[in-house]
This record gives structure tokens, C-alpha cells and sequence, in this order.
């Protein structure tokens, strides 16, 4: 019997720490089980995961509301906001027959070409406005700046008394706001090119207009004055 308990001294030690692993493991899975939600028998996320999502899915398009508006206002803003009109400047939506800019009256505001209904994308079907307009002013202004009777050999202006005034004259004449402008040609062109022949030549000159036409094309835009007087010619 001396023999045995010398060969097990540690069975009772061994037993010691089994029972105490055992408590611990019982222990760590009871905590476990308290903090981790029951899953519903049908699959789905359980009550407080459920919430969780909620919440922050209804947070999320808020915060982005929040980020958005104020670039949405300030681009409506600017989209708004017009800029202010020059003393020879004018907006074809906004004004009409009788008006006065740069001292020259308007006779007739309208569309250039004539909405169609032909569905052919290449034949014209633009509204009235600022890419599709007709405006004509009346009164006489004097102008400086260079002339050129076009010859033959030109592609579009052909046989044409043109005027191309200087920078001063450009702004005594009406314009459509953010459309630039420069040379026009004359309506009246046999006074125009019996007074400024012969063809071919160019050169400058100060002279009075009468009649000034605008027309406006997304494409295209032309320029038209009568000429009433060459005060001088270089």
C-alpha cells in the first residue's frame, strides 16, 4: 500500500483542476449567452441588431441632406442670379418694341427663324431667345473703324461693303449681353459701294448709320446698319 500512494500523489491535484477548468468554461459561456441577443427562429437579424440598422439608415440620408443643401442653394443662386446689364448691353427675353439702349430705339424683337414642326434634326426648331432672335433699332450713330468692299473671291460676304468699328464705336452700339460683336455689313450696299469703292479696297473711315439689325442663330449670328453718311474716308 506504501507503494501505491507513492506511484498516484497527483490524482487529487489533477482532479482539482479539472473541476475548476470546468467552472471557468461554465462560467465564460453563461456571460456569453447573456450579452449576444437570440436569433429569431425564422432567420432574420435580431430586435437589437434590427434597431441598430434602423437608426443608422435613418441617420445616413440625413447627414447627406445636410452636406448637400448647401451646394444645391448656392448653385441656384448663381443659376439665379443674372449679372448686371452694360449701358449698351440688353437681354432678348427681356426687352421690348419701344425700348431705348444706347440711344437707339427698338423697332421689332422676335425669332430669326420660325419654330417648324418638321421632325428633320437639321432644319431649325428653335424657340425665340437668345440663340434664335431678330432685333432691330433705329437712330443714327456715328462710327469709327475700318471698311473693306469685299471682292469675288470671298466665300460668304462676296461683293459685300462691310464695316468693322473700333472699340470705342462697339460700345456705343446695342448689344446682346455675353454675345460678342464686331463687323456689320451694309443693307443699303449700292450707296455703300458707290461711297466706298471700289471693290477690293479697304481702309478707314468715320460714318453715320441709321438702321442697325441683329440676328442670332446658335450657329450664326449677322450684323446690318444702313449707311446714311461718310463723314470721312482714309
Amino acid at each position: 500500500m506504501f507503494e501505491s500512494k507513492e506511484k498516484f500523489p497527483l490524482i487529487p491535484v489533477i482532479i482539482t483542476v479539472a473541476v475548476f477548468v470546468g467552472l471557468l468554461i461554465a462560467t465564460l459561456a453563461a456571460a456569453t449567452n447573456h450579452n449576444t441577443p437570440p436569433v429569431p427562429s425564422n432567420g432574420g437579424q435580431p430586435p437589437q441588431m434590427r434597431m441598430m440598422m434602423t437608426q443608422q439608415n435613418n441617420a445616413r440620408p440625413q447627414s447627406l441632406l445636410e452636406t448637400q443643401s448647401p451646394t444645391q442653394a448656392m448653385t441656384q443662386q448663381t443659376q439665379t442670379k443674372q449679372v448686371a446689364l452694360g449701358p449698351n448691353e440688353f437681354r432678348v427675353n427681356d426687352i421690348k418694341v419701344g425700348d431705348k439702349v444706347a440711344g437707339m430705339k427698338l423697332t421689332e424683337i422676335g425669332p430669326f427663324k420660325a419654330p417648324v414642326s418638321n421632325p428633320d434634326p437639321h432644319v431649325a426648331n428653335d424657340p425665340f431667345g437668345d440663340e434664335n432672335f431678330k432685333a432691330t433699332f433705329v437712330g443714327n450713330k456715328t462710327l469709327s473703324g475700318t471698311y473693306h468692299y469685299y471682292g469675288d473671291d470671298e466665300a460668304f460676304l462676296a461683293d459685300s461693303v462691310c464695316f468693322n468699328p473700333d472699340e470705342a464705336s462697339l460700345k456705343s452700339l446695342p448689344q446682346v449681353q455675353g454675345l460678342p460683336q464686331d463687323e456689320f455689313c451694309f443693307s443699303n450696299d449700292v450707296a455703300a459701294k458707290n461711297d466706298l469703292g471700289p471693290k477690293g479696297k479697304s481702309g478707314k473711315a468715320t460714318i453715320v448709320i441709321g438702321d442697325y439689325q441683329m440676328l442670332g442663330y446658335p450657329i450664326e449670328a449677322s450684323y446690318s446698319a444702313k449707311l446714311v453718311q461718310v463723314v470721312k474716308k482714309g
